[in-house]
């Protein structure tokens, strides 16, 4: 959390991602309807807001941990009226609040989730020049922060994620050597954890999900650049 990490973050950002998707997945309209209304309901809990409640308290951590992954920006965008522009200017109001490091924030598998959901939804997001350029630098610092952290993720389905996150970023920033590098630490995770049958170790409906929409996650980001 010091300055001096913070700084050794640091490096030039691109003009802009590499990639951009053509398939999405669909959204819940109904949640992000609730969203725009000011409702945030994440892991059982609800708060009331008029901005995201970056900083609530008396929320569990998985609250916050869902919150700060932005895994909710395909469902505030399928929401009819200023979803657009609330999407943008919540992640503004982010950069304004939480671009310096967070235990929850900056945890592996939920800062791999928000930069897998600003990868996917950039062009929706990022809608000025100006923001633009600020999403990427931080973006990038991120991108340099995970590449240090993501082994270290709990194991199971956060190190899945946090690796898919870390293959995800490295390819929309067209850095191709960091980018295989990551993609043969994902592959080692893949051979730890999806078994011959190719059903999750963890023998779970929900796991076997999850795994299976990040390596979706990971092909189309590969096929994306070609």
């Amino acid at each position: 959390g010091s300055a001096l990490y913070h700084l050794s973050l640091w490096a030039r950002p691109p003009g802009g991602l590499a990639i951009a998707w053509d398939r999405r997945w669909p959204g819940d309209a109904v949640r992000g309807g609730e969203l725009q209304s000011g409702a945030f309901r994440f892991a059982g809990e609800l708060v009331h807001s008029q901005l995201p409640p970056w900083d609530a308290s008396g929320v569990r951590p998985a609250y916050l941990a869902a919150l700060h992954g932005f895994g909710w920006l395909g469902d505030l965008l399928s929401a009819p009226g200023a979803a657009f522009y609330n999407a943008g200017e919540w992640t503004r109001h982010w950069l304004d609040q939480c671009d310096a490091w967070s235990e929850t924030a900056w945890r592996p598998d939920v800062l791999a989730e928000r930069l897998v959901a600003w990868t996917e939804h950039f062009t929706s997001i990022a809608r000025d020049d100006e923001f633009r350029r600020r999403l990427i630098a931080s973006y990038t610092r991120q991108a340099h922060h995970l590449n240090r952290v993501a082994v270290k993720a709990a194991p199971g389905l956060p190190r899945f994620g946090a690796l898919r996150g870390l293959v995800i970023a490295w390819t929309a920033l067209d850095h191709a050597t960091r980018r295989e590098r990551a993609l043969e630490r994902f592959m080692k995770e893949v051979d730890a954890q999806i078994l011959p049958d190719g059903g999750h170790i963890e023998r779970s409906g929900h796991a076997q999900f999850i795994a299976l929409r990040h390596l979706i996650d990971v092909r189309d980001a590969l096929l994306a650049a070609n």
